[in-house]
């Protein structure tokens, strides 16, 4: 063999030698035991699988996601119905007997003077109570004490039960009238105060809210 063959042949084997270098990783993976840490051990709490994933006893954990905290979801708006006086009044039921106590006082028609001081006990049944909140029943005025406030006797008297008429409840207010005395309270769902007025006989008035009553149970 000649020289010149001998020297092509070992530049061939010196360009093959030099490729096979050239593709040769410059570093080496690291071995498993050395791959990065898991989430749980830098720390940072356990990871919730996503919908679907397998977790360790192999069963599916859903994993809930919701809007992001910055984001400001759209709520339809929502008209709520404001309640009017009649509405209040159709849930008032009035139906049922009412007890207590009042005032009033006879008055001097000359000077105006108030002569007598009367305490009544009152009972005010309403035995109905109609849709266009008409109402209908019975009241009764029976004297528990009566003080003289001059040097003069006075008359007692009782009244009833006599029948209401013209009751009518108009939103928190009650009104009727009773033998010519016109009545008007005020209720809640259990008690009501008011007054009368006698335009018949002005010389028996009471103030206002004299009369207290309550429902009975």
């Amino acid at each position: 063999m000649s020289w010149i063959k001998i020297a092509s042949l070992l530049a061939v084997v010196l360009i093959l030698m030099t490729a096979t270098l050239s593709c040769k990783p410059s570093g080496t993976m690291p071995p498993l035991s050395e791959s990065a840490p898991s989430v749980s051990e830098e720390g940072q709490g356990d990871v919730t699988p996503e919908m679907g994933a397998e977790t360790s006893d192999n069963q599916s954990e859903p994993r809930f996601v919701g809007p992001p905290a910055n984001q400001v979801l759209d709520m339809p708006e929502v008209d709520f119905p404001e309640l009017s006086s009649s509405d209040i009044t159709a849930i008032k039921n009035l139906v049922g007997t009412w007890r207590g106590r009042g005032v009033s006082f006879w008055v001097d028609g000359d000077s105006g003077e108030r002569v007598a001081r009367t305490t009544w006990d009152v009972t005010l049944i309403i035995n109905q109570q109609l849709e266009d909140n008409t109402v209908g029943g019975t009241l009764t005025m029976t004297t528990v004490e009566q003080e003289s406030l001059v040097p003069q006797n006075f008359p007692i008297q009782n009244y009833g039960p006599d029948p209401i008429t013209n009751g009518k409840v108009e939103g928190t207010s009650l009104y009727f009238d009773v033998t010519g005395w016109e009545w008007s309270f005020t209720f809640t769902t259990d008690l009501m105060s008011g007054q009368y007025t006698t335009p018949g006989e002005p010389g028996i008035p009471c103030d206002a809210k004299a009369f207290v009553l309550s429902r009975q149970r």
